[in-house]
């Protein structure tokens, strides 16, 4: 019979243990590539939807990295008092340090993660940012976001960039991106579009098979730089007008130094009908048509296409509002002419507002330029009872007037904790567009419970760490031994005992830049535990002729070394087996430890982490053609096994034939083990006989009953 008689098959549920239980819900927020504005109201939406649900000490933020973008952590934590909020990883430093590797960087923000969990006792639901950095290609950050998430067991919220794109190719966008998703294990339970445009999208999108949330459209006053954008972007001195730097900058509204823009009549017409189309648009549902606006306020159809973000042929109230006609300009240091005349236009009530602000180039400094702004902010102060702060922001850059223009053009809007006339736009938003029911689903559904390999992984390493046990490895001066050792040493899981000659293990692993200072060193010719192991190895053997001789010679063997520290409680488990052969191995547990009570026989089991999945083998190592009866202890300690790794299982015995038709003795072996399995376990799901690819695959399961069905016909 072949080796791989049986399969322990995970199913890929968690078995409720003292880990689950005390674990947050959690949800990840996965970004866009452009890390856009609204992104923040999601985030902070999302909190705060949580928090209603939860109460204000039961909610965490954590953002995965810190290092690109607005400052979420700080602004949700400013927002909304009480909810523990930090940031994972530390940029790119640490990403550099990874050498590109995801897997890594993913355990680097999961470990982080924990620490954020671990000192915040009582979280009821985290909401989790997820990676984004700048500098990364949209199938790197995505492919960390994934494995974070599966990591984790969180359900994701997918933010989907529309940018410029049809809503065709848009939908083609989500759908791949939630398809990925799900291919890789994530749970999606929500998809909001930002930055789209109208209502067609959003009706479209509604019929696409993914829960649909909502669709933030683009809004002018988030994606338009402020003066304090300028100021940072530029490395700008601000020389006045400083309570105005949250204003926004109409970058078609820019004019050079040597004239003004003159107002257009239509233009005009639009700052005097302001207030009333407002209220009109208001009073029809937030949305008119162009046209309906054109024929009402005789208004020129160019002028309005220009506040036309969603570029529909609709205009929304806050277009008109977020509207400024205001000029920026950008002049010399020697074009104090210029200044002047701004000054003076922003004098006279009649002409206030014209213009939003100045950039001066070439300035470095001198109180020349700085003697007209405090002279100018006396005038105003006395002509209008204000300070100089209230006076449109001026600013002094370094650089020549060409090249603060070009400069001016690759400023991009940001979002700080300052910019709180933005931060309340994007909850709005978010509030306005997205259905709060999908977000609290997402809140509101238990954490996934599909194990990963990197979620067992992580699981058993918790575990272990918990218990802290100590582990005999007696191939000391192996350096893959070594190197996991340092691995375990580093995460604090075990406490380990390396076998051999300390001089030439230390060697080993100075010549393999390994860390090994926190284990200790055995060797079993000097130890002082050696003479209490003879007498223990003759007395467990004594039946079989043992001597102190041969338990002398037995002990030179590090696995029987080894094997006597677990027998004797110096040790509480033994891994071997990446140099020795399975029979050197296991032979000494054998002959000393032997087999539990009611079990006759010992078996092996491989953890098989496959991409999607985990399962478990056995026995492939150990028993060559077991009988029926120790088939069925097999499958029945392998199964345990697999509890004890805090996974349900489910076992399918395997043979070349499914079901009992084949009249073969193989397969009345593996039906007989399957009757005697169920004995020994009555609670235990037990299949077979059944063939390898219909116990992996449920398609492979439906075709192969299928066709039962059809001969029994």
């Amino acid at each position: 019979m072949k080796l791989n008689r049986l399969i322990g098959r995970f199913t890929g549920r968690r078995r409720l243990g003292a880990l689950q239980r005390n674990d947050p819900d959690s949800v990840i927020v996965l970004p866009t590539p452009r890390r856009v504005p609204d992104e923040l109201g999601v985030l902070a939406g999302t909190v705060s939807l949580a928090l209603n649900r939860h109460g204000a000490k039961s909610v965490g933020f954590f953002r995965a990295a810190d290092g690109g973008g607005f400052d979420s952590v700080g602004i949700i934590k400013d927002k909304y008092e009480g909810v523990r909020s930090r940031s994972g990883i530390a940029g790119q430093s640490i990403v550099d340090g990874l050498s590109g590797s995801t897997d890594h960087l993913v355990e680097s923000i999961a470990d982080s993660y924990e620490r954020f969990r671990k000192d915040n006792q009582g979280m009821d639901f985290v909401v989790l940012e997820g990676f984004w950095l700048p500098g990364h290609s949209d199938g790197f950050m995505h492919e960390v976001n994934s494995k974070l998430a599966t990591r984790l067991g969180c359900n994701v919220i997918a933010n989907v960039d529309c940018q410029e794109d049809s809503k065709v190719s848009v939908a083609s966008y989500a759908e791949e991106l939630v398809r990925e998703l799900r291919r890789r294990l994530v749970h999606v339970t929500g998809v909001i579009l930002v930055g789209g445009s109208g209502r067609g999208l959003r009706k479209f999108m509604e019929s696409r098979p993914f829960p649909f949330a909502g669709l933030i459209p683009k809004d002018k006053l988030l994606s338009s730089p402020t003066f304090s954008d300028l100021r940072d972007q530029l490395d700008a001195d601000v020389l006045c007008g400083t309570k105005s730097l949250e204003g926004t900058v109409n970058s078609k509204k820019v004019s050079i130094a040597t004239g003004y823009d003159v107002r257009d009549v239509m233009v005009e017409r639009l700052e005097l009908h302001k207030t009333s189309l407002i209220r009109f648009i208001h009073d029809n549902g937030g949305l008119v048509s162009i046209e309906e606006l054109e024929a009402r306020f005789e208004l020129d159809k160019d002028v309005l296409t220009a506040l036309d973000v969603d570029k529909d042929g609709m205009i929304r109230e806050e277009d008109i509002v977020d509207y400024s006609n205001a000029t920026l300009i950008v002049t010399s240091f020697d074009r104090t002419d210029i200044l002047l005349s701004v000054f003076l236009s922003e004098l006279s009530v009649q002409d206030s507002g014209k213009y939003s602000g100045v950039i001066v180039s070439s300035y470095l400094g001198g109180s020349g330029l700085k003697e007209i702004v405090d002279n100018a902010a006396e005038a105003y102060k006395l002509r209008l009872g204000s300070d100089h702060r209230s006076l449109p922001p001026v600013m002094g850059v370094k650089t020549a007037l060409h090249a603060t223009v070009k400069n001016l053009r690759r400023v991009t809007p940001q979002l700080s904790k300052q910019s709180e006339r933005k931060i309340d736009r994007t909850i709005e938003n978010f509030r306005k567009f997205v259905d709060p029911d999908v977000i609290l689903q997402s809140i509101s559904q238990p954490k996934s419970q599909v194990v990963t390999p990197s979620m067992f992984q992580h699981q058993f390493l918790q575990r272990a760490a918990k218990k802290q046990r100590r582990i005999v490895l007696p191939e000391g001066t192996e350096p893959r031994i070594l190197l996991a050792a340092q691995e375990l040493l580093r995460k604090h899981v075990a406490d380990i005992v390396l076998l051999g000659n300390e001089q030439e293990i230390r060697s080993v692993a100075g010549a393999n830049a390994i860390e090994i200072n926190g284990a200790e060193i055995i060797d079993p010719n000097s130890s002082s535990r050696t003479q209490k192991y003879v007498e223990e190895f003759v007395k467990l053997r004594r039946k079989k002729g043992a001597t102190v001789d041969m338990a002398k010679d037995a002990l030179q063997d590090m696995n029987y070394f080894g094997t006597m520290m677990v027998q004797c409680g110096d040790a509480d488990g033994m891994v071997s087996g990446s140099i020795n052969t399975t029979a050197a191995t296991v032979r000494p547990a054998l002959q000393l430890i032997k087999t539990k009570e009611n079990i006759s026989i010992v078996s092996s089991v491989f953890f098989m982490c496959l991409p999607d999945k985990v399962l478990v083998y056995g026995d492939c190592a150990i028993n060559p053609k077991p009988t029926s009866s120790e088939l069925s202890q097999i499958a029945v300690t392998s199964a345990h096994t697999a509890a004890q790794f805090g996974i349900t299982p489910t076992v399918a015995m395997l043979s070349f034939s499914s079901g009992d038709r084949a009249t073969s003795p193989e397969v009345r072996l593996v039906s007989e083990a399957v009757k005697l399995a169920r004995k020994l376990d009555p609670e235990l799901k037990i299949y077979g006989p059944i063939q390898y690819d219909a116990a992996v695959s449920p398609s492979c399961l439906h075709v192969s009953r299928q066709r039962r069905t059809r001969l029994d016909a």
